[in-house]
């Protein structure tokens, strides 16, 4: 699922979106338009927080998760305790 929301390289929000497609460490691509001062990816999410470097990287923070959630043990496929 990790891998669903990196990308190579450290690019700022403004050249993603001028990318207008991104391509994840999983293979999926997903489509970037801007949205005010963020990005949206593939319809699906935006970026809350933007443009965070650490070492030679950036993060941006998003509000959707990318990819299957694992299921734990315990737990039936919607995440409630099985009964």
């Amino acid at each position: 699922m990790l891998r669903d929301h990196l990308v190579t390289g450290a690019l700022p929000v403004a050249e993603l979106v001028a990318a207008g497609t991104v391509t994840t460490v999983a293979g999926t691509s997903l489509t970037v338009t801007g949205v005010g001062q963020g990005a949206r990816l593939d319809d699906q999410a935006e970026t809350v927080c933007a443009d965070y470097r650490a070492g030679a990287a950036r993060i941006h923070v998003i509000n959707e998760v990318f990819g299957d959630l694992p299921t734990t043990a315990g737990q039936d496929d919607d995440g409630h305790p099985a009964h």
